[in-house]
């Protein structure tokens, strides 16, 4: 059984609810499961899952801030699927989230179809 663990800030605002509903529309069969803060999402990666149980960690980094705050705890992420949602282009951020190793990433300005896409490949293997 496949799961999506996602960080989505309850600070993240309107784009976050609008990149939450694609998730929940375009998903089939995966459970999503959200965390708010970085200290609930640190929580929940330190444990371990079950054998059989597939994950994939989805970030939605809202802000620069936010993406900051991940980087701090990249450790956390160490060995597992990872697929991030940057706030931007800049340079900066690019540089950041090639450090995390992500399958795959995109910006929050996107429509998500494409990273969509990539979740439902990723599930089925």
């Amino acid at each position: 059984m496949t799961k999506i663990s996602l960080f989505l800030h309850q600070d993240s605002g309107k784009k976050g609810q609008i990149f939450l509903k694609i998730l929940q529309k375009k998903l089939n069969d995966i459970k999503i499961d959200i965390y708010p803060n970085i200290e609930s999402f640190q929580k929940k990666c330190k444990q371990h899952n079950l054998y059989f149980e597939k994950e994939i960690i989805v970030l939605f980094a809202d802000n620069e801030d936010r993406l900051k705050q991940l980087y701090e705890k990249k450790d956390i992420f160490q060995d597992k699927k990872i697929v991030f949602v940057l706030p931007d282009m800049h340079q900066e951020n690019l540089s950041f989230v090639h450090k995390f190793f992500p399958r795959y990433f995109t910006f929050i300005d996107d429509k998500y179809d494409d990273l969509c896409d990539v979740l439902n490949k990723m599930a089925i293997r």
